[in-house]
């Protein structure tokens, strides 16, 4: 979405339902998190980025494009940070032989 306004993602259709896709897989993806891991980002509205995936897979024709664009434009980078440092936590070095 890199170079796009908020008003020619509201006209790309395509773009926009790709997006929403995308989102209601990282809500399924975020269901399954152990509750450790969540403890450990109590900044993260969990329970919301959950949630969302249910509008998405069964409110669909009611979802707001300004959601999703703030969704995608505000809260993914701190997910994405926190899955980084979660990957980093769980991959093991290579063990010398």
């Amino acid at each position: 979405m890199a170079g796009q306004s908020f008003q020619s993602f509201q006209r790309d259709r395509r773009t926009f339902n790709a997006v929403t896709r995308c989102l209601e897989i990282i809500s399924e993806a975020c269901r399954p998190l152990d509750p450790d891991v969540r403890g450990r980002h109590p900044e993260m509205p969990w329970r919301a980025i959950i949630g969302a995936g249910n509008v998405y897979r069964h409110d669909y024709d009611n979802i707001a494009e300004h959601f999703v664009w703030r969704t995608v434009t505000e809260g993914l980078a701190g997910l994405l940070a926190i899955a980084e440092d979660e990957l980093k936590g769980e991959i093991s070095p290579p063990r010398s032989q």
